[in-house]
This record gives structure tokens, sequence and C-alpha cells, in this order.
């Protein structure tokens, strides 16, 4: 089939999924839902878009994604009621393991902007949540997607988003009933000297030193000046 007939069959397929997507969620969604769901789906068909190179391909996709629509809400839509204050939720952990989101990027952070106050094995408390946790990696600007910004930060400005660092951060399990993972503005944060529970401190640290976990090798090699 020619490269120019399956585009059509994929812009044809879009604008026919919309107008039922559309109903389903205006009559099975509550008001305060509709839109993330909406986002969710939009982001979801532009990925798909970009990386779709065959027919048989998108047929498959449209067909398992009809079913998660019209015979349960889809997991990843699920999820973002189970949500608490900046937890990725599992659809979050996708994105941040395929895009570079939530401080996942492999970019060297090199040169340290002077904006970034903390650092990779620093232990921090939340301000107005008060958990404890360890930053595990940082973004200079916020790195997320549009609808969880929007969600978890509905006051905070576009232009804020490129000028606030954010950390991720392994949750004290002492805190926080299972082990979670948050993106958390620096302005939420100020230093703690207490150590650390978390199942996958391993992953990322050797040891706890003064205060601060110590980077496993890899860590410290994507954050040199931390």
């Amino acid at each position: 089939m020619p490269e120019l007939l399956r585009r059509d069959i994929v812009k044809l397929s879009l604008l026919l999924l919309c107008v039922p997507v559309q109903y389903f969620l205006s009559t099975q969604w509550e008001s305060g839902l509709q839109t993330t769901a909406t986002e969710w789906f939009v982001e979801t068909m532009a990925a798909l878009s970009n990386s779709c190179f065959s027919a048989e391909a998108w047929l498959e996709w449209i067909a398992q994604t009809l079913d998660e629509f019209f015979n349960e809400k889809p997991e990843n839509v699920r999820n973002l009621n189970a949500t608490i204050g900046e937890t990725l939720a599992v659809e979050v952990i996708t994105y941040r393991n395929d895009n570079g989101y939530f401080a996942s990027s492999k970019k060297v952070r090199s040169p340290k902007p002077k904006a970034v106050q903390f650092g990779i094995g620093q232990v921090v408390k939340h301000k107005n949540l008060g958990y404890r946790g360890v930053i595990i990696g940082w973004d200079s600007e916020t790195r997320a997607p549009v609808f969880w910004i929007r969600r978890n930060y509905p006051d905070m400005t576009p232009e804020k988003w490129r000028e606030t660092p954010f950390y991720a951060i392994l949750v004290d399990v002492r805190d926080r009933s299972d082990a979670q993972i948050t993106y958390v503005p620096q302005e939420k944060l100020k230093v703690e000297k207490n150590k650390v529970q978390h199942p996958r401190l391993g992953d990322y640290f050797v040891e706890y030193v003064e205060g601060e976990y110590i980077a496993q090798s890899w860590l410290q090699r994507q954050y040199p000046e931390d």
C-alpha cells in the first residue's frame, strides 16, 4: 500500500474515532476528569500518529483502544485518580521511561545551572505534605506531560514551568503507604538529614554518608557536578 494512502487511512480513522470517544467521555466521566481524560487521549493519538508505520499496526491499536474505552475505563486514565499529590502513577512512569519526562532523561546535566539548589543523593522534606525522600534526578525546568502539570499545579503558568527546577524523589515508605516516586518543584522542598527507607534505594545509591546518599557510578556520570 503506498505511504500516502496509509497516512490518509490514519487521518480518516482519527476523525472517525473522535466522535464516539467524545460522546463516551461526556456521558461516562464526571466533569472534573473529562479534560484530563481527553488530554490523555489526544497525547496518545499524537504519539501513535508519529510512530505508525503500517496500516496493520494502526488497525490493531484501534481495536485495542476501542475495547478499553467501551468495556472499562483505560488503565492509564483510571490511575489519574489513584495518585496522591505529585505521585507518579503507572501511566506517568511510562512517559518517564520513554520520553525523558520526570528527570529521567539520559542527558548529562552539565554545567549545572545556578538555579538548581539541590543535588542527587540529598535527603529532602516536602514543605506542605511533610513526607521525606531522596533526590534521584532533576530537571532545570519542568519536563512532564501537559495534562500532568495542569492536574497537579493548576495555578502554574507555562512561563513558570520553564523557569522552575523540578526533582524526582524516592519517597520514604514510612511517610507514605507504598513505594512512590514524586516529581516536585524546588520551592516545595527543604533539606533533611535522616536516612530514607525505599525498596529501590540500591538502584541509585551505594551508601549513606554524613546526611547524603552516594550515587551509583552511572548516576554520577549523569550528574557530574552534584
